[in-house]
């Protein structure tokens, strides 16, 4: 209904512009022609102006559809495109937090034993650095246990 407000002064202001042109006309035309009744014939092909207001008034309204519709395909193409971008950014979205659920299942299946304790999840991701941690600090790496360890290679 919103494209319907600018068309409705359009197609108001054209009926009154005909009926106006055509009373005004069929005035006119029968004042000369009143006395003479042979020639009502006359009359009716007097009126072949009008049609070509008429067929004026047609061929505008088509150029007035032509540009409504042109208007119209553009705002779609717009709200497709944007669709398209909306579609887009929820694929990515959904992705996205399909892998961040899939690495949390991960993490809570993840399991590590040190003696006679377990841990679970990111525990047991701690308990590993703290053990690797230790290890690090008993055991320096030096210029020697490098190049040693170099020369296995």
């Amino acid at each position: 209904m919103k494209t319907l407000k600018p068309v409705l002064p359009f197609l108001l202001g054209s009926i009154v512009f005909v009926l106006v042109i055509g009373v005004i006309y069929w005035i006119v035309v029968d004042s000369f022609l009143q006395s003479c009744l042979p020639n009502m014939g006359l009359f009716g092909d007097s009126f072949g102006a009008l049609n070509a207001i008429f067929t004026g008034l047609a061929f505008a309204g088509v150029i007035y559809t032509m540009i409504l519709q042109k208007d119209e395909i553009q705002k779609q193409e717009e709200s497709n495109r944007q669709e398209r971008l909306d579609a887009s950014n929820d694929r990515f979205t959904n992705s996205f937090f399909n892998i961040l659920s899939i690495q949390s299942r991960q993490l809570e299946n993840l399991g590590y034993y040190k003696r006679y304790s377990k841990f679970y999840g990111q525990f047991s991701i701690l308990s590993l650095v703290t053990v690797v941690d230790s290890f690090a600090q008993n055991f320096p790496i030096t210029l020697e246990t490098k190049a040693i360890y170099e020369s296995k290679k």
